[in-house]
């Protein structure tokens, strides 16, 4: 029958049993445990068989949280450049909407899946009934490239083989087009 002993620091009481103080982790003095309660030797192969079992349990728990770590590192840690690329998104949208030109207004930046990065414009004075989209696109489509291929800002988008859409609409909010310039243009 297991009786209490009381703790030499703290004073709480323990179980007979017990090393170490349940309460403050003193080291509590050894009792004696009568003969007749005193457990039966465990032979040393049924010890190796328990060792054997919970060395395979901490093993496979190792490996279980290795696999979890891989998964949580690949799955929801974004790389250093998608971050990069959000936090530029993030500072760009924070000074806008702002006027590029007389026609032109940058409404914000994203960072998108993929590699890829918007920058979503407004023509503040077109609206799409009166708008020949595909004519304007194919006017605007070799300036937007160029820009890219060669514009010293534009120099680390580069480097990371960035896509970058420019998506334009009108004044009512309504989608004209998107030019995408893919790393293949401007290499």
């Amino acid at each position: 029958m297991l009786q209490n002993v009381s703790c030499s620091n703290c004073g709480s009481a323990n179980l007979s049993n017990a090393r170490y103080c349940s309460r403050c982790g003193y080291e509590l003095p050894k009792s004696e445990v009568p003969a007749e309660a005193t457990p039966p030797s465990v032979p040393a192969r049924a010890r190796k068989i328990k060792t054997g079992k919970w060395i395979g349990i901490l093993t496979g728990s190792v490996a279980g949280l290795a696999v979890l770590f891989v998964l949580q590192y690949y799955l929801f840690h974004l790389p250093s450049h998608n971050k990069m690329m959000e936090e530029l998104a993030g500072k760009i949208s924070e000074s806008c909407p702002r006027m590029i030109d007389t026609e032109t207004r940058l409404d914000n930046a994203l960072a998108l899946p993929g590699n890829t990065f918007q920058y979503n414009y407004t023509l503040v004075n077109a609206e799409l009934a009166s708008f020949d989209t595909m004519t304007v696109k194919a006017l605007a489509e070799p300036g937007i490239i160029e820009f890219v291929k060669t514009e010293p800002r534009m120099e680390y988008p580069r480097e990371q083989n960035t896509t970058i859409n420019y998506c334009y609409h009108d004044k009512n909010g309504a989608y004209l087009f998107t030019v995408s310039v893919t790393p293949d243009q401007y290499d």
